[in-house]
């Protein structure tokens, strides 16, 4: 047993781990995601207890290079995000502060607790939801879309969608927060990529299902349209279906 368990898994493996994640759990353990999307917290609640799970989100660029060995390519230190859920037990908060002192020592994380953590969870969704889904859909690093008028269109229209969706889930996103992602992902580098294009490129699965499509999903719950991310969904669906091994392709024909 743990007093705080860091979920670093890719939100397509949480079900896979909620074995090892259970072994982990004590009466006062906090369990802290790291993963893109806003549905995390429900998904580890279902494996591990609500009470138990936080909000969190991470600022980190890094990618697998071999089995075990992860490359750390920006952002130092590295920054994870947390704050307490209305689904949150009432210990959570001393449990939380004590956590964070324990890890202030750390050179490589900062740990910043949040007031309003689903705001920010959002908010990292409509920056990443955009980026991941268009480069993906485009075969292209940001750069390109970004410079291009008509992409970059499509990105902020990828933005306000997200919003309108966080919006009708209780969570205020405002024009101000929009500009604010569209500012984020103008001020990267040119070249840079996101895992879930390089994931599709590699034959691997992708968070399609947890970034994208669970903009989709929620706005056609609460009768959002997202025109533009269900094209996009629609597009990339296929392509991820055969990466899980749910279709397979036949041989293409010149």
């Amino acid at each position: 047993m743990v007093d705080l368990c860091i979920v670093a898994l890719k939100t397509w493996q949480l079900e896979r781990g909620g074995v090892e994640l259970s072994a982990l759990i004590g009466p006062r353990t906090l369990v802290l995601p790291t993963q893109n999307g806003v549905d995390t917290p429900t998904r580890l609640g279902q494996l591990c207890g609500c009470e138990h799970v936080l909000g969190g989100y991470s600022r980190i660029s890094s990618f697998l290079t071999a089995p075990g060995q992860v490359t750390h390519t920006s952002v130092h230190p590295v920054v994870q995000g947390a704050g307490l859920l209305p689904t949150s037990g009432a210990w959570c908060a001393a449990e939380l502060q004590r956590c964070v002192a324990a890890l202030a020592p750390c050179a490589h994380l900062k740990i910043v607790v949040e007031p309003n953590v689903l705001h920010s969870m959002w908010q990292k969704l409509a920056t990443m939801a955009p980026f991941s889904t268009l480069c993906a859909a485009a075969r292209c690093p940001l750069g390109p879309l970004m410079e291009a008028p008509e992409s970059r269109a499509l990105v902020r229209a990828c933005i306000e969608e997200t919003a309108c969706v966080a919006r009708a889930c209780g969570v205020e996103l405002t024009d101000s927060d929009v500009q604010a992602s569209l500012n984020t992902l103008a001020a990267l580098p040119p070249g840079v990529t996101p895992s879930m294009m390089r994931d599709m490129l590699a034959g691997r699965p992708s968070e399609l299902n947890e970034q994208t499509g669970a903009v989709v999903r929620l706005g056609r719950e609460k009768g959002v349209p997202t025109p533009v991310l269900s094209v996009l969904l629609s597009v990339l669906l296929p392509m991820e279906r055969m990466h899980r091994g749910e279709l397979a392709f036949p041989a293409a024909v010149e």
